[in-house]
């Protein structure tokens, strides 16, 4: 059972309809490897490379603040 309503809101995808999503994941595997590039060249080194990550926020996907 969903444990919050977000949850409920996911639908599985058939084999046929992801394949039609597979540009789209690919532009947001790049996009996110700049995100990841930002925080490794301009953010302090974590042990946990969590200085490389992505979260989600208010209406967005962001990294850690640089500067």
């Amino acid at each position: 059972m969903p444990s919050t309503t977000r949850e409920r809101d996911w639908l599985a995808l058939s084999p046929e309809s992801a394949r039609g999503l597979t540009d789209a994941r690919l532009q947001l595997h790049h996009a996110a490897q700049l995100v990841a590039g930002v925080g490794i060249s301009y953010l302090p080194k974590a042990a946990d490379d969590s200085h490389t990550n992505m979260e989600w926020m208010v209406s967005a996907l962001a990294s850690h603040a640089v500067g």
